[in-house]
């Protein structure tokens, strides 16, 4: 079976959208929707295109509060320890949210990166 999955943004929300034909007899299969993205799906995206990285690049109190407000975690969850550091993985697509998110909560975009993370 070929298969092709994909993200895209809309808004503040992302969409997903998933493609398969089957080289035997044809028969084709789509699907889409808001996320989350169904497991096996999403990583078809990070297999092909790889796992991406939002980068919080200081350790104080604004940055924490800003996490929290834009990823939902508790202020328990995040451990300034863990700042400066890796806030989150994910898709190209998400971590571009989560980055936005941030920025328009309070980050400077110099205290913020998004890159390409080990998977």
């Amino acid at each position: 079976m070929e298969v092709a999955a994909g993200q895209t943004r809309v808004d503040d929300k992302v969409m997903w959208w998933f493609s398969g034909r089957c080289r035997s007899c044809d028969m084709q299969v789509e699907s889409d929707g808001e996320a989350p993205m169904p497991d096996e799906y999403r990583d078809l995206i990070l297999r092909s295109s790889g796992h991406y990285g939002v980068h919080v690049l200081n350790r104080s109190a604004m940055s924490l509060n800003v996490i929290r407000k834009a990823t939902l975690r508790s202020v328990a969850d995040i451990s300034p320890l863990e700042l400066p550091g890796l806030v989150a993985t994910g898709t190209e697509t998400e971590m571009r949210l989560l980055y936005d998110n941030l920025v328009a909560n309070g980050l400077n975009q110099s205290e913020v990166e998004l890159r390409l993370a080990p998977p």
